[in-house]
């Protein structure tokens, strides 16, 4: 497959190519193996890159009670400049990134899961990744002399690869079913840090940092309740801790004209961010003549603010009321 986004320059162009192989192989209904290569090559990058993928899994005897042991490897890789990256541009020049490396992430993973009677199923995982690479929007000073030979002091942003960083942490799954009724939960547990800064990274992150806007904790709970005609859900979820800008008093200085806000100088405005509860509910009635009626409320406790950060403003509560028709 090949696809082509365009560069921070008018009329210029970059592609990428490749192609890839996978095998599957199962034993005895209960090993499981899977391998796979992937080649990939852009424009402008000398030589392929090599994206193999490995995995197994085992599988107990059928029975009432079913455990899994799972584990793979496997390697990934995004291009520079794509155009969700475009989209990040303001009106503030840009200084050309056409020296920046590909993102890649590598790493191995393993987990359990078991499954009771189709009553109860738990899955619990283990990840361990490294990035390299990692693209960041970074701040330099562009100063602009007027024709009074003033000086004008701005700032531009420039795309730069941060370097290494390591992603370890645990996920965890279960869902509980009796009757009509089925609870479902997750967890997530995240360390993401800096392992090190590449020789041309001029931002605010050092190596021992914590990575910024990477919730350390996310938390969903859920309940639902299926009869015959209806159902109804409720649920909860909640990201924590995370360390980002304060950015309401970075917009203040910036107004203000100051502009003694990059590299190094950033790290003063970091905070910690609590997160914010959010609380959805649905609830769907089949009707008569293939109509369904459904009302879902977004939002419930009316949380507008506090992430990703402290001047971004998120819709309120919010009620949805639909009547489908479906039609054989």
């Amino acid at each position: 497959a090949a696809a082509s986004t365009g560069a921070s320059q008018p009329g210029t162009w970059r592609s990428n190519s490749g192609f890839g192989g996978q095998v599957n192989a199962a034993l005895f209904g209960q090993l499981f193996l899977t391998g796979g290569m992937r080649l990939e090559r852009a424009t402008n990058v000398v030589g392929l890159s090599r994206l193999p993928m490995l995995g197994a899994a085992w599988v107990s005897g059928p029975g009432a009670v079913t455990l899994k042991l799972r584990g793979a490897y496997g390697k990934g890789i995004r291009w520079p400049q794509t155009t969700v990256r475009e989209t990040l541009r303001e009106w503030t020049p840009h200084v050309n990134t056409d020296s920046l490396a590909p993102e890649e992430q590598s790493g191995v993973e393993g987990g359990v899961d078991l499954v009771v009677a189709r009553a109860l199923t738990l899955q619990v995982t283990h990840f361990d990744q490294v990035a390299r690479g990692l693209i960041q929007r970074v701040g330099v000073p562009y100063d602009t002399v007027l024709a009074n030979g003033d000086v004008k002091r701005r700032i531009a942003y420039r795309l730069q690869n941060v370097g290494v960083i390591t992603n370890r942490g645990w996920e965890l799954q279960g869902v509980a079913r009796h009757g009509p009724l089925a609870l479902a939960g997750t967890l997530s547990l995240v360390d993401s840090r800096v392992q090190k800064v590449a020789q041309t990274y001029t931002g605010d992150l050092r190596a021992g940092d914590r990575m910024l806007d990477v919730p350390a904790r996310t938390l969903s709970l859920s309940a639902t309740w299926s009869a015959a005609r209806w159902s109804a859900t409720v649920g909860a979820s909640r990201a924590k801790d995370w360390i980002y800008y304060d950015r309401l008093t970075l917009a203040e200085l910036y107004a203000a004209g100051n502009r003694d806000m990059t590299g190094v100088m950033l790290r003063r405005y970091w905070v910690t961010y609590p997160g914010v509860t959010r609380l959805r509910a649905a609830v769907t009635s089949d009707l008569y003549y293939g109509f369904s009626l459904s009302v879902v409320g977004e939002n419930l406790l009316d949380e507008q603010t506090g992430e990703p950060d402290n001047v971004t403003v998120l819709p309120g509560r919010t009620i949805v009321l639909a009547l489908r028709r479906v039609f054989d």
